[in-house]
């Protein structure tokens, strides 16, 4: 980097840092912050307090550094009283006013992306951590487990609140909370609460207002998930399983009619309800339509894409209307024992996701699309969009 763009970097990052220092109260604990924000981005090698004070704090009366302003950084970063939601409401402030007015550059606007990110670990003290699914790894580890949302516009994402998800047995344990300083306030939460709560804060702090929010299957399986979504009239792209059903019909032309006798029935047949695979099953070849997401290296990445007017299955219960939206990849392979020789299509079925981050908008989840599923669903309503994927 030119010297010019470093000096420009530089004094980009003090008035970043100058922004949060209030959050941080007393002016020693400000200087702690300076100290660490100088350390996570310019210390060399491992980036843990030691080499971090050794490197960058200052000793009171300007003597060498030593073990006291090592001490006294430790205990900023476990001990001192700042609000980290103080810190959080900053940061949504400045995304909502330097990268969300960017949204307006392509069509589905501010993108909120809800996701878990697993933090693989040794021991059995640090908060949280158990024998848990590590979605890093796709399998069973001994991790930390965070629940994020993250704010996405073409100009950049940000992080816009975090919370560690705290097992049950944790949560119930009085001695491992005490041991690990868990606060007294913190209960146990499934992923799907938390990043929930994660929703209803960023919305009450009221600098951030998302056009679209997504999430994988883990949220998009969840009824309650989708109902505290849409009672905030928030149109959202989440995944969901093959094996998720849906009726084919409006399930209100399917109570049945009264015989006159017994109590009036109240419940629609079932016979029209499908699940997304029958469905895609179902699907004749017009159904379809060939989009190109994006120039890749080997030339266009074209998918096709279907969707169907569909009514989702809540909580055993008829639920709102939706699109179900299916994606199929094409590739064009030769049979080797044919005569005619002639090129023929071999369809997969790919898990995906809606993923606004990336170039183009779709990105495929699947690792060998053996027969993975994934389809979105759209809520409409007073201009309300939802899709499951």
């Amino acid at each position: 980097m030119a010297t010019d763009k470093v000096r420009a970097a530089a004094r980009r990052i003090e008035q970043f840092y100058r922004r949060f220092s209030d959050s941080f109260g007393r002016q020693e604990a400000q200087t702690h912050a300076r100290v660490y924000l100088r350390g996570l981005m310019l210390a060399e090698g491992r980036k843990n307090v030691e080499a971090m004070a050794l490197q960058f704090a200052a000793h009171p009366d300007g003597g060498s550094v030593g073990r006291n302003e090592v001490l006294t950084l430790q205990k900023f970063l476990t001990n001192s009283p700042w609000d980290c939601g103080d810190v959080q409401r900053e940061i949504q402030a400045v995304f909502g006013e330097e990268l969300a007015p960017r949204a307006d550059e392509w069509s589905i606007g501010v993108v909120g992306v809800f996701d878990g990110s697993s933090f693989v670990k040794r021991g059995a003290h640090s908060v949280g951590v158990k024998r848990q699914w590590c979605g890093r790894f796709g399998k069973t580890e001994n991790c930390q487990v965070g629940e994020f949302l993250v704010g996405v516009t073409p100009a950049g994402c940000v992080a816009l609140d975090q919370q560690l998800y705290l097992p049950a047995e944790w949560a119930q344990d009085k001695q491992r909370r005490q041991t690990a300083r868990v606060p007294e306030g913190i209960t146990y939460q499934s992923q799907t609460q938390i990043a929930l709560e994660l929703y209803r804060r960023t919305r009450a702090n009221g600098h951030v207002q998302f056009d679209w929010v997504t999430a994988d299957s883990y949220y998009g399986n969840n009824g309650d998930f989708l109902d505290e979504l849409e009672s905030f009239d928030q149109k959202y792209v989440v995944e969901t399983c093959a094996s998720t059903t849906f009726w084919t019909v409006d399930p209100a032309g399917q109570v049945p009619a009264y015989s006159g006798q017994g109590r009036p029935p109240s419940q629609a047949r079932r016979e029209a309800i499908r699940s997304g695979k029958a469905i895609a099953d179902a699907l004749k070849p017009p159904a379809w339509r060939p989009l190109k997401l994006r120039d890749g290296e080997k030339g266009p990445l074209v998918f096709e894409f279907a969707r169907v007017r569909v009514w989702s299955v809540r909580h055993r219960k008829p639920g709102p209307p939706v699109w179900l939206i299916f994606r199929r990849s094409l590739e064009r392979i030769r049979k080797s024992n044919t005569t005619s020789r002639m090129p023929t299509h071999r369809r997969r079925w790919n898990r995906w996701r809606w993923s606004p981050g990336h170039a183009g908008g779709w990105k495929n989840t699947s690792k060998k699309a053996r027969g993975n599923w994934a389809w979105p669903t759209t809520k409409p309503g007073a201009g309300r969009v939802g899709i499951i994927i």
